[in-house]
């Protein structure tokens, strides 16, 4: 590429004519051009894809955490409603007791007013 020939030496050298050369030519920096102007389109298209995959993981980070919470809660009401049982089998609690007594009372049912 660094030594500058002519066309019409450059067609002696591979065998061919210069009316086969011009459109080989025109069609080489056609696709020159267009090959740079998709890297630019590439590279946009790049970029969205970069902010979408940010925008999953965000989302994924969300679910992960609600999921944690989930378990804890089971897990703690699990807790609960075994020690309950526990004291039932062993006589300290009345028989009529519910789990969700056992619970904070956050997580009970608030009576209703009957009107």
């Amino acid at each position: 590429m660094t030594k500058q020939v002519t066309a019409a030496e450059a067609c002696r050298r591979h065998g061919i004519t210069e009316t086969t050369l011009v459109p080989w030519r025109e069609q080489a920096l056609e696709g020159i051009v267009n090959g740079l102007e998709r890297r630019d389109v590439g590279t946009r298209r790049e970029a969205e894809l970069e902010r979408e995959i940010a925008a999953l993981e965000r989302k994924r980070g969300q679910v992960t955490m609600i999921a944690d919470l989930r378990s804890k809660a089971l897990q703690r009401w699990r807790e609960a409603a075994t020690e309950v049982g526990k004291k039932w089998l062993a006589g300290e609690v009345a028989p009529a007791c519910r789990i969700a007594r056992a619970l904070p009372v956050s997580h009970q049912r608030r009576p209703t007013r009957n009107t």
